[in-house]
């Protein structure tokens, strides 16, 4: 079985696990044979921040993996998967040597307390509202240098 894991750095099963699916710059793929680590590859995430749920899903398929595992996952991103055929675990924390014997032995239990947390609200929605912030923000920021520029071309006529 192959399970990716979603990570912040490519350290291999010392990589961190990833608290945010959508912004993980990197997957940890790791081939286990019963209870065995057969194979550990870091690998960059092509599409890291741009919310493109079916080129991740074929992505990591066409790697052949089975599960994936993150610290947190949006809705659609799971839904995607999970059409998928492609288990999906949340609630990770820590590196992969932390969690991955859970995992290789499918006890979920601790991660499925900190599911049920994490379906009380929409993170996806969460970044929306603060990007929408930003934006509005740089919107009043772009108009103040434009009165300033207009003030110095304004100057530089008179």
């Amino acid at each position: 079985m192959k399970i990716a894991f979603v990570t912040d750095e490519a350290k291999g099963l010392e990589s961190l696990i990833s608290e945010h699916f959508g912004h993980a710059p990197y997957f940890v793929i790791v081939e286990v044979e019963g209870d065995d680590v057969k194979n550990v590859e870091s690998i960059a995430n092509p599409y890291a921040g741009a919310h493109a749920h079916d080129e991740v899903v074929n992505f990591l398929k066409e790697k052949g993996v089975e599960m994936v595992v993150s610290g947190n996952m949006g809705e659609h991103m799971m839904s995607a998967f999970d059409e998928a055929g492609i288990d999906v675990v949340v609630g990770a924390e820590g590196t992969i040597d932390d969690v991955i014997d859970d995992v290789i032995a499918e006890d979920f239990e601790e991660y499925d307390e900190e599911i049920e947390e994490f379906d009380d609200e929409d993170y996806e929605d969460i970044d929306i509202e603060k990007l929408k912030q930003d934006v509005e923000s740089l919107k009043k920021e772009i108009e103040e240098i434009k009165s300033i520029l207009q003030d110095l071309e304004n100057k530089l006529k008179g």
